[in-house]
């Protein structure tokens, strides 16, 4: 059964007459969502549905909180109505105890970052993004040469709390393994790991704005993969699209068949191109790391050169289907360059072996240090797991290597 609003607040009323911004209508919009979605909590049998009903909940508030309940103290009726619902009170105030430790621990951790350089301003503001409960710290600074602005988005991995809570997926350390090895070899943005031992133990991840710039001499602009789409390349013959982008393309679909990774060549906004002066660089946003009994992948090779496995059957994307047809010397061709890029090392980034190696025992040492206060089940199994897909890379880097070269 939908919520409906409070017969004194119909919809048509609150949007015309109490909210005349474009903000307040989406706001009460959102409401709307929120209810309905507690409702269905209640509503709902299944616990395991139940909890990820929650999550929702809780992201949906984090990601425009203060906006959000200044909107209720606007609409008493409404207001009241939440606060007096059995699940809302609860969630809400989660997400405010989180964001609140976030927002806490990573001023301290950011400003021990950039202590050696002068911070003008630190700010927060709310995620757009992203259904994980999380923040965007943007920070105002100045070295010896100029100031410069640079943002980092943080998201809340695990926490413990009370049993209710347990709804936050656990640790994976394999996620962890990636984000670190896309920064070494310079196909992600700067990434930290951090934890608070104070606040509901949690653990955090933070990722540089991929969009980032120091001086104006090194400005540089970040569009995701879909706003390039939308903004350019739909009218676009395929033929004639940037060499750059056609190889940035080809770079991520090669390492998500290496790194086993899902949600990312299907998912135009999950990674995007870096534009500095004439140079046009992919980067990788967002993924998720397949989950399997088994990561090494023989055919792998095979695969890349029939295009399997790379475009969406639901949301085809032209560029990467023009792409997937190509000869085999057409792939095999931008492949060699993007094998001998990973085998290269500089003062900017690792070989892929040794980001690998380096991401191994850095997320190790996290997994040691931090194996009781992060709740891990089973840490045996987790363990094995981990070391499964750290061997099964290797594996699959090493023969895709031999096979293009």
């Amino acid at each position: 059964m939908n919520y409906s609003l409070p017969s004194s607040q119909k919809l048509s009323e609150v949007s015309l007459n109490n909210c005349p911004g474009v903000q307040e209508k989406m706001l009460l919009e959102e409401y709307v969502s929120i209810m309905n979605i507690l409702n269905s909590i209640v509503q709902e049998k299944d616990s395991e549905q139940q909890q990820n009903l929650a999550k929702v909940v809780i992201a949906k508030i984090a990601a425009n909180a203060s906006k959000f309940f200044s909107f209720l103290k606007l609409h008493k009726e409404l207001e009241n109505e939440f606060k007096n619902h059995p699940v809302a009170s609860h969630l809400s105030s989660l997400a405010f105890i989180n964001l609140n430790a976030l927002k806490s621990y990573a001023l301290h951790y950011f400003e021990e970052i950039y202590q050696d350089q002068k911070i003008s301003e630190i700010s927060f503001c709310d995620k757009t993004e992203g259904e994980q409960l999380g923040t965007v710290l943007k920070i105002t600074a100045q070295d010896s040469l100029k100031s410069y602005k640079i943002s980092y988005h943080i998201k809340i991995y695990q926490y413990e709390g009370r049993d209710e809570c347990d709804f936050i997926r656990p640790l994976d350390p394999k996620e962890l393994l990636v984000y670190q090895i896309l920064d070494y070899i310079g196909l992600g943005e700067e990434v930290h790991f951090f934890y608070d031992p104070n606040s509901f133990k949690s653990f955090y991840i933070a990722t540089k704005d991929a969009g980032y710039y120091k001086t104006s001499e090194t400005e540089s602009s970040f569009s995701t993969y879909q706003g390039l789409i939308e903004e350019e390349l739909y009218q676009i013959n395929p033929e004639n699209v940037d060499e750059n982008i056609i190889y940035g393309l080809l770079c991520i679909d090669i390492l998500a068949r290496i790194l086993k990774l899902d949600d990312l060549t299907m998912n135009s906004g999950n990674f995007g191109f870096v534009r500095k002066k004439h140079r046009t660089k992919v980067k990788i946003l967002d993924f998720c790391v397949r989950k399997s009994f088994v990561y090494n992948q023989k055919g792998l090779y095979e695969e890349f050169i029939a295009g399997i496995g790379t475009t969406n059957p639901f949301y085809p994307d032209k560029i990467f289907e023009w792409i997937c047809m190509r000869s085999p010397e057409y792939k095999i061709e931008r492949a060699k360059k993007f094998i001998l890029e990973l085998k290269t090392e500089n003062h900017k980034k690792k070989t892929f072996l040794n980001a690998v190696e380096a991401s191994w025992c850095l997320v190790n040492d996290i997994l040691k240090r931090y194996e009781k206060d992060l709740k891990v089940e089973s840490p045996q199994l987790l363990n094995k797991d981990f070391h499964r897909y750290y061997q099964d890379i290797m594996q699959n880097y090493e023969l895709f290597r031999t096979k293009i070269e």
